[in-house]
């Protein structure tokens, strides 16, 4: 039991911090150089970068876009974790509690990971 309890916590956070990784990609503010973390890094499923071109490989912008770029990578591995979080869960309080904690687990995780992890230097946040 309380091994499900802490598998669930610790899905939460990887869910968290997955998030924090896609929304750091999708604004430019993620601390890696590479095109796999880019703004721009959508058109990595496309050949040459151009749409009209085609898929850059079977695939590449549907069934696999995960492998295409950290954003697609970051939101799948955000899914998995709140599948097996869920697949997971025990109640420990009532159920409500126990969404209200996990919530705060999440935001801190999110928070923690787009801020102090992901951030190429230290975002200002919007609180202090």
């Amino acid at each position: 039991m309380v091994c499900a309890q802490v598998a669930t916590v610790l899905f939460i956070i990887g869910a968290g911090l997955c998030k924090a990784l896609a929304d750091a990609c999708a604004h430019g503010k993620v601390r890696f150089t590479s095109q796999w973390f880019s703004v721009d890094s959508w058109r990595n499923k496309w050949r040459d970068g151009d749409a009209a071109k085609g898929e850059r490989f079977p695939l590449s912008s549907t069934l696999l876009v995960w492998t295409t770029d950290a954003w697609h990578f970051a939101n799948m591995l955000q899914l998995w974790c709140w599948l097996l979080a869920l697949a997971c869960y025990e109640p420990v309080l009532f159920w409500l509690w126990d969404v209200l904690i996990l919530h705060v687990v999440f935001t801190a995780s999110f928070h923690a990971g787009y801020y102090w992890i992901f951030a190429k230097k230290k975002i200002a946040h919007p609180l202090y």
